[in-house]
């Protein structure tokens, strides 16, 4: 490697993850508005895999992810001097599975001491997809019956907190006995294993739900009627992302 040079996962093409490289590139030079962030923790996620897939088109080649914490090294036009040494987060990096990566300073969040780069990188993007959901999609209030699907995954999680704290009576739906605990310790006041049971019958609280939040798209690329059951009768019923696959149909959430 030469002065200016840093190692960074690199896609060339399309594919699984074979087609993910370890390659020297240029350092990224930060624009104006943006900070050059020396990483430390980088938050993988199901976008990374849309993006390498092609899912989301991206032009070729490309250094994925999004989401990431470290310190700032470096800063471009228009940004204070002082934001160089500050540790930040953001899920808004081009291209963070690298050494370093630019980000747009108004996207960067400081991390404060109590928080250390890697809890900082995994909270960003889940954590503000189960906020959304729990505050600008539909204002969850003390008192609301929520149906939360998937909930032990890592939006799940956050969603089963959220929604506890506000107040919310919190059903989740999970796979196992072992998500079952992870989802009770998170707040989930039931717990239902739709491996075992059918919840859109057994579940008095699915029936009556407020709202029903899911993080993976349960109906995906085959549209599950167990989910949809549930979910219909709430006044809102918001879904984020399509990790089942993407959606065939056109669905009325809200």
């Amino acid at each position: 490697m030469t002065a200016g040079d840093m190692k960074a996962i690199r896609v060339n093409e399309l594919g699984g993850p074979e087609v993910l490289r370890l390659e020297e590139i240029a350092e990224p030079t930060p624009g104006a508005g943006e900070l050059l962030v020396n990483m430390e923790a980088v938050g993988i996620n199901f976008i990374d895999v849309y993006h390498r897939t092609g899912l989301y088109r991206t032009p070729l080649p490309f250094t994925p992810g999004t989401e990431g914490a470290g310190t700032v090294i470096a800063v471009g036009g228009g940004v204070s001097a002082e934001r160089i040494g500050e540790r930040v987060a953001s899920q808004s990096f081009v291209g963070a599975y690298a050494e370093r990566a630019v980000v747009n300073a108004d996207r960067a969040v400081h991390l404060p001491d109590t928080v250390d780069s890697r809890r900082g990188a995994a909270a960003m993007l889940q954590g503000m997809t189960a906020h959304y959901l729990t505050t600008s999609t539909y204002m969850l209030k003390k008192g609301d019956r929520c149906l939360v699907h998937a909930a032990a995954g890592g939006v799940g999680l956050l969603l089963c907190q959220m929604a506890s704290r506000i107040g919310a009576r919190v059903l989740g739906t999970v796979s196992t006995e072992e998500k079952a605990a992870l989802a009770r310790e998170a707040g989930a006041d039931h717990v239902i294993l739709y491996t075992r049971e059918d919840f859109a019958r057994r579940s008095a609280v699915s029936r009556t739900a407020r709202c029903c939040m899911s993080s993976t798209t349960p109906w995906g690329r085959r549209p599950s009627r167990r989910a949809w059951t549930a979910s219909h009768r709430a006044a809102c019923s918001p879904c984020s992302g399509n990790r089942a696959g993407p959606c065939r149909r056109s669905i009325r959430c809200c």
